[in-house]
């Protein structure tokens, strides 16, 4: 997708199956539920933002998801104390790609 694009808080996208994938070239803003149960995201190029609100971002967090985060593009979040988890729980299969910058608070 490119352009903005919104999940209003009454809202909801499903991703789903291990093939699904969703690109995004804009900006993205999750007011609403991004239920991403399995497949890739790609954020791609400067344009590309995603500011994924006040929960914590997981990837593959009991699933198969990869997350991609190229070309300059720039993810956020609302507020503090929130975690980023890759490949969590035990079975789990996460990949996380950045090329570029990703600033994180990460805790180890």
């Amino acid at each position: 997708m490119s352009g903005a694009t919104t999940i209003y808080s009454d809202g909801s996208l499903t991703l789903s199956g291990a093939a699904s994938t969703l690109e995004l070239g804009g900006t993205f803003t999750d007011e609403g539920t991004f239920d991403w149960q399995a497949g890739g995201v790609t954020l791609n190029g400067a344009s590309a933002t995603w500011n994924y609100g006040s929960s914590d971002f997981s990837v593959g967090n009991n699933t198969t998801q990869s997350f991609t985060l190229k070309n300059g593009a720039d993810m956020s979040h609302s507020g503090w104390g929130q975690y980023v988890f890759i490949g969590h729980n035990s079975g789990s299969n996460g990949t996380a790609t950045v090329t570029g910058w990703l600033d994180l608070d990460v805790r180890v």
